[in-house]
């Protein structure tokens, strides 16, 4: 069984905000949810990468863009 650490974010409109024109979710990075359990199994996982907005944009000042990406699998031969 394998197991993930993480983090959850509030699900509510001060920590969660979702744009459907363009199906991308914000987050507010400093809005944790501590309700739910750390870990979660592997299979519920999905890959998201966080990005920050500009600095110039002071209404977006500590939100980002979840992005989520295609993992990929690394084949190493040594």
């Amino acid at each position: 069984m394998v197991i993930f650490y993480c983090h959850w974010f509030d699900p509510s409109y001060r920590g969660t905000i979702g744009d459907p024109k363009y199906i991308i979710a914000n987050i507010h990075i400093e809005k944790r949810y501590l309700l739910f359990d750390q870990f979660i199994l592997a299979r519920n996982v999905r890959q998201v990468y966080y990005v920050p907005y500009l600095t110039s944009r002071k209404d977006k000042q500590g939100w980002c863009v979840v992005i989520k990406i295609k993992p990929v699998a690394l084949n190493l031969y040594i």
